[in-house]
């Protein structure tokens, strides 16, 4: 579950990710973000969760939810605010600067 300003472990976060469990509604775990709301869809693709919050797009591990990849644009007046995709091997995410940026 992806949102927005939010408190993780007394942690003020502009935007978040949690692993809900379904039976019981608890978080399995959370991940604070500070440089962004998450507005686009989640994707999840062979254990990884891809996310795209403000400037940055996170790859986070899906069974713990440790980062394993953080990409944060330089450019101030740009940001994430779509869905990312995972294809062939690649990711994909659009930037409100206009390019599509594509990591393999």
């Amino acid at each position: 579950m992806g949102g927005g300003t939010t408190t993780i472990n007394g942690s003020s976060c502009t935007g978040s990710v949690r692993a809900i469990n379904p039976a019981t509604g608890a978080f399995i775990w959370q991940t604070c973000f500070t440089s962004g709301h998450v507005l686009g869809a989640i994707t999840t693709a062979n254990g990884i969760v891809a996310v795209a919050h403000g400037k940055s797009l996170s790859l986070l591990n899906a069974t713990s939810g440790a980062s394993l990849f953080q990409y944060t644009d330089t450019n101030a007046s740009s940001n994430f605010y779509g869905a990312v995709t995972i294809a062939d091997g690649k990711i994909y995410v659009g930037n409100m600067d206009g390019n599509l940026y594509v990591f393999a």
